[in-house]
C-alpha cells in the first residue's frame, strides 16, 4: 500500500474517522469521513466532513465557532429524529 494525499485543507488534523452509514439524509452512498484539528495561533480549530473523490477530497467544516480546539467526535442521534448528530468536546488553549 502507497499512502496518498487525499487532503491538506485542513490545518492541524488530530484525528479522522469514518461517519457512520445514514448519517446524512438523501446520502449519496459516498464515504464520508469526520477530522478533528487544533487551532494554533493563525489557525482555528474545527471538526470539518470530508468526502473523497477520485483525485482530492472536498471539505465542509460544521464546527460554529472560532478559537476551540477539537480532539475527537462520536455520532449519536441526540435529537431522535433517525439522524446522526456530531458530539464532540472542545477546549481553548493547550
Amino acid at each position: 500500500m502507497t499512502p496518498r494525499l487525499v487532503n491538506s485543507d485542513i490545518p492541524n488534523p488530530r484525528a479522522i474517522g469514518k461517519i457512520p452509514a445514514r448519517t446524512f439524509s438523501g446520502g449519496n452512498g459516498r464515504v464520508n469521513y469526520w477530522v478533528a484539528s487544533w487551532g494554533t495561533n493563525t489557525t482555528d480549530g474545527a471538526i470539518s466532513v470530508m468526502q473523497r473523490t477520485s483525485v482530492y477530497s472536498t471539505v465542509v467544516g460544521i464546527s460554529l465557532d472560532s478559537g476551540w480546539n477539537y480532539e475527537h467526535t462520536q455520532w449519536v442521534d441526540m435529537d431522535f429524529d433517525g439522524l446522526k448528530d456530531c458530539l464532540t468536546a472542545r477546549y481553548r488553549g493547550g
